[in-house]
């Protein structure tokens, strides 16, 4: 009985201590670094159970940066970084804006001209130093989970502003991070997600948009086809490029991409897996990839196959009703001052009556003639010349 009571008083005497610790962190992460009260109370429960670090003084970070330049001691960056990137939470800490935060928690709130020097730094040194932060990045989007508030969608941006992914060898963390987020993460959290970009400075918008670009051309000149990190990436960008569309932040141009666009790449293929349901596209969804050469070039293939389909369906209702002609649409047009107003007349009754989409056959009063697509082109020239006149 004695020792239930003593092992009764030590459970109770343990909870007591974790709860002060907790609330200790609580109240610092508050007072130190301004954190919103849910962020503060996830982290200090994660600190308590030792799953997370505490947040690292930006300002010590910075001198530790200063002192490595005078003095070349690698030995108290290293530690900061480490910390500074040991996981989600504690990166989102480290770099949350309280004074934009007191304004308007409901922001992004992350301190950007802090984080780009730290990057600049980073980006500058020695290749060892950006090495040790690509795995340090790796392991951040590794262990990225759901968290409270914005926490994840701050990590995310941070993470979107490294310019690091600018190379060819941070792709494996590019593509942990589009796979995260695009298939992880619920429309509710990318909604969000498209609201912080938001706050990107075009700067930093045009920085994360080359480095998915660049992803995408180097992955679809690589394959043949689109894998499936080709296609997380590319939803990525247009979260991207749903933030720009609401803040016009770079020029649409920039979205346009360079490999989609080349004449040797195959758009009725990716136009056909598109209409056809038969796996990734970059139509419909990701069509802003697309220049407007490419996109006339779509809607003829669109046209086309709408064209086929009513041509098919007009086809077999004429066999299975036994009616005598094939399914085309027929203008009979007078040439000279006539022609447009012939045109326009038969039109309107081809559209009343559903044959609107039908192949068209064109047959000049008087005249005669065949039609094997180059009468119609006649027509389509004097029309346009009597419409310009």
């Amino acid at each position: 009985m004695e020792d239930n009571n003593l092992q009764e008083q030590s459970i109770k005497s343990s909870a007591q201590e974790f709860e002060a610790q907790v609330s200790k962190n609580f109240n610092e992460l508050r007072s130190r670094w301004g954190l919103q009260a849910n962020d503060a109370a996830a982290l200090a429960l994660k600190m308590a159970t030792c799953t997370a670090r505490p947040p690292v003084d930006i300002p010590f970070l910075l001198r530790a940066l200063d002192e490595y330049k005078l003095h070349g001691s690698p030995n108290q960056l290293a530690t900061l970084l480490r910390q500074t990137f040991s996981s989600a939470d504690t990166l989102a800490a480290t770099f949350y804006d309280a004074r934009l935060g007191a304004q308007d928690p409901t922001k992004l709130c992350v301190n950007f001209a802090d984080l780009q020097r730290v990057y600049s730094f980073l980006m500058n040194a020695s290749a060892d130093w950006q090495a040790m932060l690509l795995v340090l990045c790796r392991d951040v989007v590794r262990n990225l989970s759901g968290g409270s508030g914005l926490s994840k969608q701050r990590v995310v941006c941070i993470l979107l502003a490294n310019p690091i992914l600018e190379d060819p060898m941070a792709h494996e963390l590019l593509s942990l991070l589009a796979d995260k987020v695009g298939t992880g993460w619920s429309d509710a959290d990318q909604e969000a997600l498209v609201r912080c970009l938001q706050e990107f400075s075009p700067e930093l918008m045009q920085q994360a948009v080359g480095c998915l670009q660049n992803f995408i051309t180097i992955h679809t000149y690589d394959i043949t086809g689109v894998d499936a990190a080709t296609a997380h990436v590319t939803q990525l960008l247009s979260l991207l490029h749903r933030a720009n569309e609401a803040t016009g932040l770079i020029p649409y141009t920039e979205f346009y991409n360079g490999v989609v666009n080349q004449e040797d790449f195959d758009v009725k293929k990716d136009y056909l897996m598109w209409r056809r349901g038969l796996g990734f596209s970059f139509c419909g969804r990701y069509s802003f990839l697309y220049s407007p050469a490419a996109k006339a070039q779509l809607l003829r293939l669109e046209n086309r196959g709408q064209q086929m389909n009513e041509f098919q369906g007009a086809l077999y209702q004429t066999i299975v009703n036994g009616a005598g002609s094939l399914p085309f649409l027929y203008l009979r047009v007078r040439r000279g001052q006539m022609l447009v107003n012939d045109t326009m007349l038969q039109l309107q009754n081809a559209a009343s009556r559903g044959t609107l989409k039908f192949p068209l056959r064109v047959k000049f009063a008087d005249e005669d003639g065949v039609d094997e697509g180059g009468i119609a082109k006649v027509c389509h020239r004097l029309d346009n010349k009597e419409l310009l006149a």
